[in-house]
């Protein structure tokens, strides 16, 4: 059983993702809240996806279809603030 003893089995999962150009250097964030399964389940995936499970579901990331894991997930979040960067400061190069 994965932290066993242990009451509180709260995790954030977070992610940074960085771009660098002549300007200097940028970096978007994102994080998940959730906590740790008693035990893995689930084989889609990677890494910890079988015990992480976001706020608000039953389901960790291992057991989801990639619909539910993309509506959860902190990559997204960076992501879009990633994409938001570009359009805003990146126009001239046809993003």
């Amino acid at each position: 059983m994965l932290l066993q003893g242990y009451t509180d089995r709260s995790a954030t999962a977070e992610v940074c993702f960085v771009l660098c150009d002549e300007t200097g250097h940028y970096v978007f964030t994102g994080s998940t809240a959730g906590t740790i399964s008693d035990e893995p389940r689930g084989k889609k995936g990677f890494g910890w996806d079988p015990i992480f499970i976001p706020d608000g579901c039953t389901q960790t990331w291992g057991e989801m279809n990639a619909t539910a894991q993309r509506e959860t997930s902190m990559r997204r979040e960076a992501l879009l603030k990633l994409q938001t960067h570009l359009q805003k400061n990146y126009q001239n190069y046809g993003l």
